[in-house]
């Protein structure tokens, strides 16, 4: 029980941190603030151009009811890492479980 309630509460901070990401925005931004945007959007090109350095795969086993998202969230993962593959399986809350604790699956 202790170790789902552990993936429950990671897969639930990964859906925080990913809202809060697709949720922000710069509109309220003041023109002393636009010098700053630009060098920020220059150095966020840079760091995409260089690429992120990260690789490998990622297995998620989990719930059916969050497939559609958790694939969504992996696909722009994805496309913002390269090297980087990220697998979901929807088996069911259950089975998730018993693969992350099992090995068969990362989270």
């Amino acid at each position: 029980m202790s170790n789902l309630k552990k993936v429950l509460a990671l897969l639930l901070v990964m859906v925080m941190v990913f809202s809060v990401t697709a949720c922000s925005s710069d509109d309220d931004s003041t023109d002393a603030d636009n010098d700053n945007d630009t060098t920020v959007e220059i150095e966020e090109e840079e760091e995409e151009e260089a690429g992120s350095g990260l690789s490998g795969t990622v297995a998620i086993s989990g719930s059916t009811s969050v497939e559609k998202i958790a694939t969504a969230i992996a696909d722009e993962f994805m496309a913002q890492n390269p090297g980087v593959t990220v697998t979901y399986q929807g088996v069911g809350s259950s089975q998730g479980v018993t693969d992350a604790d099992s090995k068969a699956a990362n989270i």
